[in-house]
């Protein structure tokens, strides 16, 4: 019997493993994105489940709980509704029209071809893949059966996860991430609500054709702190530009100026005995969390930091 060739044998092994590794590194991929999709949308539907309770609690205070969720579904049944029928379609026509405000307006002098036809592929893409998308629509439905399971279950999550978490020595930790995610969510609706009022009415006053789309989106993305508005920034003044001078000129103080007021006067009355995160651990939570999760990371972005921040106050991390 001849002898057996171990380099022969180490060699065949070695490959057998890469050939597996190869084989494997693609399922992984998949399973992970699959658990990463799943948890997104597990969140989310907290996020916005916690949301409705807040609401639903805040008219229990004036009401009975039946007539409170009645009212905060007819309030997020119209919101829905303004967004879907009135909002979105005013949005897409001011994405359609980007063409014209920027390229056949005064600005068209500064701004080339070659940057359109980069601009043009996204707008339709992004446009396209949010829209159009059986994915993207799919995705939704289930983060809505989600938020409404959990919101019409949420007093009994809450105590079950407390009973369970009683047991062991971290209660304490539990009850300090709760406090903060309360407080989080109260300041959030109060920033939304108060932005909502202040914006319409700015815009409003300097007479600007959409103040009540932009109002209502400036109030929306104030939940993403320091970029949130950029976005909603940017279109207020391309559909002012396409008006006239003066309304652009006027909607670019406002724009500038208010929220530099703001972070003077309001914040710090809204903040005072909130949530003490310093900005520089906001935005790297935006940027880390956008990093994994894409843009709905930069709606996580601050409960996930206010999970770790606790964590590292309750073991005596600075």
């Amino acid at each position: 019997m001849g002898k057996l060739n171990y380099k022969l044998v180490n060699l065949s092994m070695i490959l057998i493993i890469f050939f597996l590794i190869f084989k494997i590194i693609p399922l992984s991929f998949d399973v992970f994105s699959l658990l990463k999709g799943l948890f997104v949308k597990i969140v989310l539907s907290f996020f916005f489940a916690f949301i409705l309770y807040k609401i639903e609690r805040f008219f229990e205070k004036y009401f009975s709980s039946f007539f409170s969720i009645i009212i905060t579904f007819i309030i997020l049944f119209f919101v829905s509704f303004l967004f879907i029928f009135v909002f979105v379609p005013s949005i897409i026509d001011e994405v359609i029209n980007l063409k014209d405000l920027l390229f056949d307006s005064y600005l068209g002098n500064f701004l080339s071809d070659k940057l359109f036809s980069i601009i043009t592929p996204v707008i339709s893409y992004g446009t396209s893949i949010l829209f159009k998308s059986i994915s993207v629509i799919k995705d939704l439905i289930i983060i809505l059966i989600l938020t409404f399971t959990i919101f019409f279950n949420i007093e009994k999550i809450f105590n079950l996860t407390s009973n369970i978490l009683k047991r062991y020595k971290n209660y304490t930790l539990y009850l300090n991430i709760f406090s903060s995610f309360d407080n989080y969510f109260s300041i959030v609706m109060r920033l939304v609500l108060i932005e909502m009022v202040e914006y319409t009415l700015m815009f409003l006053i300097i007479g600007h054709p959409d103040f009540l789309i932009v109002g209502f989106l400036m109030g929306v993305t104030s939940i993403i702190p320091y970029i949130g508005n950029t976005f909603i920034n940017v279109i207020a003044v391309v559909m002012a530009f396409n008006v006239s001078k003066h309304l652009f000129i006027a909607t670019l103080i406002v724009v500038l100026v208010v929220p530099i007021l703001d972070s003077y006067v309001r914040d710090p009355k809204i903040f005072k005995s909130g949530l003490k995160l310093s900005p520089f651990k906001v935005i790297l939570s935006l940027i880390f969390s956008s990093m994994i999760f894409g843009s709905i990371g930069f709606i996580l972005a601050v409960p996930f930091l206010i999970v770790i921040d606790e964590i590292f106050k309750y073991y005596g991390f600075n």
